[in-house]
């Protein structure tokens, strides 16, 4: 869900209008999302609450709640009204720039309007009354009705930002985001140990993608005879998650950079703030890492263990230095940095007069 399809309430208000909305519309389906994004279900084989079952026995507090568009309930102004009837309007494609103009950066429809250039495959979802439900390649089955999801593989910041239009080996992704967050640095007029430590998390960010693990999840053992010799940090295809498992290649960063000879000559804050910065470019670290995560196909799992444990404590001595928007601020830089090289934006170079 993007922000623009989001609306925040206090929960009692919303709940009452949810009740209107109910009385009109008793057994329409509604998910039921917590904080941790997991869905509450009516049973164990994946059915739907109906919207009886979320105003009679749920509660919605710090919850996030997924409506079909059909029940209405949002005015042309898209507030929340409970007895506004008129079908609600799905928004989760529209992006508007600072003119009000569209910029779209996300396609979800049937076969008969699929985008057919430009795009790439995010998703293809099967809504006909069969066995199989969601199907992760690009194929296209014959006598089922598809629901397609693409996005524009432009934009740095979507479903698919492990893949790009083209592949994009290892090398070149970090040179680029290492040039964007040096030049963000320069501008900001960071402190000069701070933006050697954004630079460096830059430069080693993606360490952990030159595992055998993770370049097959994107196809490229595969595909690619080169490999290890070329080792990519996008492909032109969507990761497969099921060959991936639950390794994340931010732990694999963090072992790798401890290696490298510049890290060795670091302070010891500056050692914290670059680790913690590529520990959390993905939203990881925050304060630790989840236990399944913990792993490294390259080491040993004591190694991974160690890495793993180092990474609540570094978080709080940060915090204590930088407090606790300051820290958010300076993870920020390089996320930026990595979407903006992920969208294919270069520095400009300033020519001398």
């Amino acid at each position: 869900l993007k922000p623009h399809e989001l609306l925040s309430d206090r929960s009692d208000r919303v709940f009452e209008r949810l009740k209107t909305i109910a009385k009109r519309f008793p057994d329409k389906p509604v998910w039921l999302i917590d904080e941790q994004n997991r869905v509450e279900f009516l049973s164990e084989q994946g059915e739907p609450l109906k919207m009886s079952d979320l105003t009679e026995k749920k509660s919605i507090r710090h919850k996030t709640v997924l409506l079909s568009p059909e029940v209405g309930g949002l005015t042309p102004q898209g507030l929340l009204r409970g007895n506004e009837k008129t079908e609600a309007t799905d928004v989760s494609c529209q992006w508007l720039d600072e003119e009000g103009k569209s910029r779209r950066k996300r396609f979800r429809g049937s076969s008969e309007d699929k985008p057919k250039e430009g795009w790439r495959l995010v998703r293809t979802i099967n809504l006909s009354q069969s066995e199989e439900d969601e199907i992760e390649t690009e194929e296209e089955p014959s006598d089922r009705k598809i629901w397609y999801w693409c996005e524009n593989p432009r934009r740095g910041d979507g479903e698919g930002y492990t893949s790009a239009e083209k592949e994009v080996s290892l090398e070149n992704h970090t040179n680029d985001v290492a040039q964007i967050a040096e030049e963000f640095a320069k501008r900001l007029k960071l402190d000069p140990e701070i933006a050697r430590s954004l630079k460096l998390a830059a430069r080693w960010h993606d360490l952990g993608k030159n595992r055998e693990l993770w370049q097959r999840s994107i196809g490229n053992p595969i595909d690619n005879p080169e490999y290890p010799q070329k080792c990519l940090a996008k492909s032109g295809r969507c990761m497969m998650q099921t060959h991936l498992g639950h390794y994340r290649h931010e732990l694999g960063s963090l072992i790798d950079a401890e290696k490298k000879t510049e890290f060795a000559d670091l302070s010891p804050d500056a050692k914290d703030l670059t680790l913690h910065l590529i520990a959390t470019h993905h939203g990881r670290a925050r304060p630790h890492f989840p236990q399944k995560e913990i792993f490294d196909p390259n080491n040993p799992l004591s190694k991974a263990e160690k890495i793993a444990d180092e990474v609540p404590l570094r978080f709080e001595r940060l915090q204590r230095r930088y407090g606790r928007w300051g820290l958010a601020y300076l993870e920020s830089l390089l996320r930026a940095a990595d979407y903006a090289a992920s969208a294919g934006l270069k520095v400009k170079k300033e020519t001398a007069k």
